[in-house]
């Protein structure tokens, strides 16, 4: 708590799976804690059809019947065959991962909650390492695969049925940062400011080439003024002074723009933009309790 304190936060959200207990966060908010400690949900484990198992034992434990939802018989027919063990093919896999991100989305919708997708990781590359240790345990690349066409899908069946939010895109490969930023641009509207946006350089790209190369992707094809700035999805604490190296990025760029020329000497401008980005831009989007 004294390490949260020390970097003066005030609202930090940790991300669970839809069937954990929140026992913990009744706990803090019990105990007074003046930090503000809240739930995200992380749904990960909805499109683990590749291991029957532990999702059926996910779906147990959860006691919810995702298929009841859905009139696509289609979708139906799939979780019955997911239900009672039999192996899907790879058509299956894909159109029931489709269904599960939208009918999430949907959900996110209608609760008014942010949707955050990060997209474009290689995972459990190696095989042996994956058999001894599991997965999460440091074995994933950046995927080559193409993203825009699939996103943008994904996004225009909801915005036709006027059911997209706000919604955060993050991409691992920095080759797509140009897409991931004209699409932002392309489901504005719905009236929220930049209700789109393309989220902080992530993963393999949280360094300082990697920050620079998204800020100026995203100050030449989208506006820097209203990006929700630097995120931290580390499971250690001591993670959180990325925020401190973003902000210095930042701060550097911006001043290497003014000793240019290129922007303003406008402290009040600049400066103002400089805090919107690193926390005003933030606390006005996800629009959680302080």
């Amino acid at each position: 708590r004294n390490l949260l304190r020390k970097i003066n936060l005030k609202l930090l959200c940790t991300t669970e799976n839809p069937a954990d207990s929140l026992e913990h966060h009744k706990k803090i908010r019990e105990d007074g804690f003046e930090i503000k400690v809240h739930a995200a949900f992380r749904g990960d484990c909805v499109f683990a059809v590749e291991d029957l198992q532990s999702l059926n034992a996910w779906i147990d434990k959860l006691e919810r019947a995702y298929a009841e939802d859905y009139k696509e018989a289609e979708i139906k027919k799939i979780f019955d065959k997911i239900r009672t063990g039999k192996e899907l093919n790879e058509g299956e896999k894909l159109k029931f991962k489709s269904a599960m991100l939208y009918e999430l989305a949907v959900m996110d919708y209608e609760a008014g909650w942010v949707v955050q997708l990060h997209l474009g990781a290689f995972r459990n590359v190696n095989s042996r390492m994956l058999a001894s240790l599991g997965p999460d345990t440091g074995y994933d690349s950046i995927g080559d695969f193409p993203q825009g066409r699939a996103l943008a899908k994904f996004m225009d069946r909801l915005e036709k049925e006027k059911k997209l939010g706000k919604t955060i895109i993050y991409n691992l490969n920095p080759a797509d940062n140009e897409v991931f930023a004209t699409l932002a641009g392309d489901f504005q509207g719905g009236g929220e400011v930049c209700r789109v946006q393309h989220g902080a350089a992530w993963w393999f790209n949280d360094q300082k080439n990697g920050i620079e190369r998204h800020l100026n992707c995203l100050s030449n094809m989208g506006l820097l003024s209203r990006f929700v700035g630097m995120l931290t999805d580390s499971r250690s604490f001591l993670s959180f002074p990325r925020h401190e190296y973003f902000r210095r990025i930042l701060c550097n760029m911006l001043g290497n723009d003014v000793e240019m020329g290129l922007l303003p000497r406008d402290m009040g401008l600049t400066g103002g933009m400089v805090e919107d980005v690193c926390y005003n831009n933030a606390k006005g989007y996800f629009t959680m309790e302080l």
